[in-house]
């Protein structure tokens, strides 16, 4: 809360979560943002993987995404899976297209049928269209 809100500088903030963090919170086991501003991304992975391990959706999220960049397919799969447990469209939509892309069809539909039928995250139509303006010809 100091560092989100209160501009505190995060080199300052890390030794005051850590023991949260160690103790098994996995809100404050999201370090990957402290060590993320002050450029350490080998510590930013560690923490970013803990945080994962106990339950916090968004560091799963952020694991599948990692994972990915690794091409290891399957891991980032069960990332993504473990991510969409918090029955949110976003997770769900990526969680459905992991598991299609290799080839689980069936499996993937729970994943996807939930992102389709909560589409409300994604971003609103315009308010017109090329169709709806009238030219006048003369």
């Amino acid at each position: 809360m100091l560092y989100e809100w209160g501009g505190a500088a995060a080199r300052w903030m890390i030794h005051r979560y850590e023991p949260a963090a160690l103790a098994g919170d996995s809100a404050a086991a999201d370090l990957r943002w402290l060590h993320d501003d002050l450029g350490e991304p080998v510590r930013r992975d560690h923490w970013k993987r803990i945080a994962a391990e106990s339950g916090h959706h968004d560091a799963c999220s952020g694991m599948g995404w990692l994972s990915e960049y690794h091409k290891d397919y399957q891991e980032a799969e069960r990332w993504h899976i473990r991510a969409a447990s918090d029955n949110s469209a976003p997770h769900a939509m990526v969680a459905g297209r992991a598991v299609a892309q290799r080839g689980g069809y069936v499996e993937a539909e729970p994943y996807l049928r939930k992102a389709w039928d909560e589409r409300s995250w994604r971003p609103p139509r315009r308010r017109w269209r090329r169709t709806d303006v009238r030219v006048r010809r003369t």
